[in-house]
């Protein structure tokens, strides 16, 4: 695979950084792609040992020189059994990819160590941009990468990723609302739109969601 045919940019995701808790021993970035924001926890604090696991044999490669460790294959199955717990583990822009995220999500659960933390982001399906097109002209039409990336298999709401976590096993700390933009690039319609929704447009212009959970106890 060359790196046109894996079009995701090598993004450090500063949005996510500050979910990631300070002062922890390791950390595993799931869909790790070019190694961009496990070198930019290590950067932050240069004590973490971040392992990655990718699906992409390229993307793999560039990540190798730049965090401890990167497993090659899709998670859970290609980490091994001497693999260690971990303080933290990180789904940015993963789950909406894989046919089953709950079981996922709930085969992380031993891979933490205590007190440890899940951080994801996941699209928001209730975007306008991709609410608009869809009640307006009939369209639902699939790109490269973004809202409707063509290699999503899972589409989420806020409510609904709630649940998700909530089923597999965790209690939600935070969802906060990220990568707001929809105001900047559509002014007149943001205002319009604010006018008739009030508070509830905050759900048609949030592109993601930033989630920190954790286990919960049994």
């Amino acid at each position: 695979m060359s790196p046109s045919e894996y079009p995701y940019p090598d993004d450090v995701r500063a949005e996510m950084l500050d979910l990631v808790p300070r002062g922890i021993g390791r950390l595993l970035d799931v869909g790790c792609g070019w190694g961009g924001f496990g070198h930019a926890v290590k950067e932050r604090d240069p004590g973490v040992e971040v392992w990655g696991v990718e699906t992409s044999a390229t993307a793999c490669e560039s990540a190798r020189g730049r965090v401890d460790r990167v497993v090659h294959g899709a998670f859970p199955d290609a980490l091994g059994p001497d693999t260690p717990r971990f303080d933290c583990v990180v789904f940015n822009d993963v789950l909406e990819h894989l046919v089953e995220p709950g079981d996922a999500l709930a085969r992380t659960r031993p891979l933490l160590e205590p007190g440890g933390v899940v951080v994801a982001s996941i699209p928001n399906v209730r975007d306008l941009r991709v609410v608009f097109p869809l009640v307006v002209f009939g369209r639902w039409q699939y790109t490269d990468v973004g809202l409707l990336d063509r290699t999503h298999l899972r589409f989420f709401t806020r409510s609904s990723i709630v649940e998700l976590f909530s089923t597999s096993g965790y209690t939600t700390e935070r969802v906060d609302a990220i990568n707001l933009g929809l105001s900047e690039r559509f002014p007149r319609a943001s205002r319009a739109a604010e006018q008739l929704l009030g508070p509830g447009l905050n759900a048609f212009r949030t592109p993601q969601y930033a989630i920190v959970a954790r286990p919960t106890p049994a």
